[in-house]
């Protein structure tokens, strides 16, 4: 039989004093790139009153929508990601699952325009605030493997998502685009193929990850640089380049790499130790099976993504979207709801 891990953290659904009491908590578990910081997945219940409450005169009401927009290590986040988001933006936004596992960037963008196809009217388009583009883990496969995306056509499908007619609508309806890279792989965590090969090498999935990077400060896109945040985590450094020396495709070095006559090892790389340095965490606290996320990958996930947005899209932040629908008493008060 299956065991599940506790549930680690608690959700108040008639806020009283104990928020103030989550507001503390959350004061002290802020993430940070060092590496000997466990972070706490601890979730604030929102206010039970609205900055601005939504008129409920009109005759219907739309939920605007986050979209989390990837791959499996998007679908697989039902119980950590999803649900944190879905806990923090409750009755203010819906939290949209499009993940699709084994997909690559060009698949996911196949399926984008089916699940919200750009050729019907604008005025039926959602109303979606924020979406996350986070492709790349299968994209970065070896090539000559089934899923494999060359980098070129990686980065220029990732144009075309960009510039997605739904996504670039005029202000106020206008979409928040956060592009998170691949996380990092282990390839000690990997069983190798018969051909005593690997599916993906740590060096390179990190170009992917640059790609992505490169393309979102060129497009002016918001950026979770994931793969850089769980592999500081683990005691890498910039410094110490974005390469790795095996024997993949030499891929153009980023100007604050080493050379390519001294690239180093980097975390994930079979040739590198497990535990990289001297720090409180390896690759595998992060990942299950070298690829996808666990608990832990997940909570620094989601909490940096709420960091971002509380910093970079604060109107887009849990605490100041308004409720839908107002708050009990002063719903009361209004006939239209109290029939």
């Amino acid at each position: 039989m299956t065991k599940y891990p506790p549930i680690t953290y608690t959700i108040y659904h008639n806020p009283g004093p104990a928020t103030a009491v989550l507001r503390s908590l959350n004061s002290t578990s802020e993430m940070s790139t060092s590496p000997s910081l466990l972070p706490l997945t601890v979730l604030e219940p929102p206010p039970n009153t609205s900055p601005a409450v939504q008129s409920s005169t009109s005759a219907s009401i739309e939920y605007p929508q986050i979209v989390l927009f990837g791959d499996s290590i998007t679908q697989f986040s039902t119980l950590t990601l999803e649900a944190y988001l879905q806990t923090q933006y409750i009755r203010r936004a819906d939290v949209v699952n499009r993940g699709f596992s084994g997909f690559t960037l060009p698949m996911g963008f196949r399926a984008l325009q089916k699940f919200l196809p750009a050729t019907t009217p604008a005025s039926t388009w959602p109303k979606i605030k924020v979406v996350t583009v986070f492709f790349g883990a299968n994209d970065a496969c070896l090539p000559g493997e089934q899923q494999h995306v060359d980098l070129q056509e990686y980065i220029d499908t990732m144009k075309k998502v960009i510039d997605y007619p739904v996504f670039r609508q005029e202000d106020p309806a206008r979409t928040a685009m956060i592009m998170i890279t691949t996380p990092p792989v282990n390839e000690h965590q990997f069983e190798r193929m018969p051909s005593d090969k690997f599916q993906r090498r740590a060096g390179i999935t990190s170009q992917y990850a640059r790609a992505a990077r490169q393309l979102a400060k060129a497009k002016g896109i918001h950026l979770l640089d994931f793969w850089s945040i769980i592999m500081r985590k683990v005691g890498w450094t910039p410094s110490m380049g974005y390469e790795c020396c095996c024997d993949h495709i030499p891929y153009e070095v980023e100007s604050t790499s080493p050379s390519t006559s001294s690239f180093l090892h980097i975390p994930g790389c079979c040739h590198a130790s497990a535990k990289f340095v001297d720090s409180d965490y390896e690759l595998m606290d992060f990942l299950t099976d070298g690829l996808h996320l666990t608990k832990l990958g997940y909570d620094v996930l989601f909490q940096e993504l709420v960091k971002l947005i509380k910093h970079d899209i604060p109107d887009c932040a849990p605490g100041n979207l308004p409720f839908v629908l107002p708050e009990w008493r002063e719903a009361l008060q209004q006939s239209e709801l109290c029939s």
